[in-house]
């Protein structure tokens, strides 16, 4: 279905309970993003951006002219606060934030953070006829366009779970804990798991595939609470807060919480090489992600099933949400995607790739 403006109206126009749904959903979605900039916290938030805005492009005019894509990021940065707003319950990331030693640091939000939200709720078609809810978002390399099924899910944050192994892996082979992804072996603690997958030894590329818990939690406990604290704020990973759990456990039962839209911003980061980290460590991470092939398309995607760990019954019978995000390439068109569901069922689990299929299909994403 082909996404212009006036056949989309007629559409809806014509349907007058979609008319009504997508009308509530709209209010909801802009009271929320109001009640945010109107409240303390948002005026606050607004005033001290505005301040550090001020002082940094001070600061930064008395610099050579190696820093004048910084000084333009600042600016766009300041702009972008009410778009930003939209997407995130916590402010922008500050102007301060850009350091020369953070290798594409100016350029890293400037896509997402000034991309607009399209709500198209026909997506949500696919998870009502699969019976159950959830949300898909997507975001276009160079649309400068969001699109989502729902606009209030695809804000609400909720556990990583398996999704964190992207952010874990950066952060391994940023640190050291890995340096091969092929060679680096994690031997297995002899444990009798429920999951047969995870029961042998694996390396990084492996433990990925079949996302591997105790593996992760091993090389979460090597990383260490202090340097995993310092990447988490440092890649700018959801809410940051890796508190709450212990450090092998965090991502699964902790305070860590990310929203769709989130996702697809740090993913598209990881995607085009602009975190703050080498980029070597971010070519390896992308190198090991999943890949589905979808005839002339690919598919690098990480899932994550909440409610699940190491001590959790076979086939995931206890997940309650299960995530799929990652980014499809078709030709030179580049998609970066999420997608959040409710697990009602066992066969919800399988549910994940194809309904995101189905609508990055929808899109001619895939």
């Amino acid at each position: 279905m082909q996404n212009q403006t006036v056949p989309y109206i007629t559409w809806l126009e014509a349907r007058p309970a979609f008319k009504r749904a997508f009308e509530a959903q709209w209010a909801v979605f802009l009271a929320a993003s109001i009640r945010y900039r109107n409240s303390t916290r948002g005026r606050s938030a607004v005033r001290a951006e505005r301040t550090s805005c001020r002082k940094e492009r001070t600061t930064q005019a008395r610099r050579s002219a190696g820093d004048a894509q910084a000084r333009t990021a600042n600016s766009e940065l300041s702009e972008s606060y009410t778009n930003w707003s939209l997407f995130n319950d916590s402010p922008p990331p500050s102007a301060r934030s850009i350091r020369r030693n953070e290798p594409h640091a100016h350029t890293a939000f400037a896509q997402i953070a000034t991309a607009r939200l399209d709500v198209r709720i026909d997506l949500a078609k696919y998870f009502d006829d699969d019976g159950t809810a959830g949300v898909f978002a997507a975001y276009a390399a160079g649309d400068n366009r969001i699109v989502t099924s729902d606009g209030a899910r695809s804000r609400l944050a909720l556990l990583p779970a398996s999704t964190f192994k992207i952010a874990n892996s950066i952060i391994a082979l940023e640190t050291g804990v890995v340096t091969d992804p092929d060679k680096d072996v994690f031997k297995w603690d002899g444990t009798v798991r429920n999951f047969p997958d995870w029961n042998r030894d694996h390396t990084l590329r492996s433990a990925i595939a079949a996302s591997a818990v105790p593996v992760y939690q091993e090389i979460a406990r090597r990383i260490g609470a202090e340097r995993m604290k310092t990447y988490v704020d440092k890649l700018d990973y959801g809410s940051r807060d890796i508190s709450g759990a212990p450090i092998d456990y965090f991502w699964l039962s902790g305070n860590l919480r990310i929203s769709p839209l989130q996702q697809i911003e740090f993913l598209d980061r990881l995607r085009r090489g602009a975190l703050p980290v080498s980029d070597r460590s971010q070519a390896l991470t992308r190198d090991v992600l999943p890949v589905a092939k979808v005839g002339d398309a690919v598919i690098r995607s990480k899932s994550g099933l909440i409610a699940v760990d190491d001590k959790s019954p076979a086939g995931g019978g206890s997940a309650t949400v299960g995530w799929l995000v990652g980014w499809a390439e078709k030709a030179s068109t580049i998609t970066v995607f999420a997608l959040n569901l409710d697990i009602r069922e066992p066969r919800h689990i399988a549910s994940r790739m194809k309904l995101a299929q189905r609508q990055l299909s929808d899109l001619d994403a895939i």
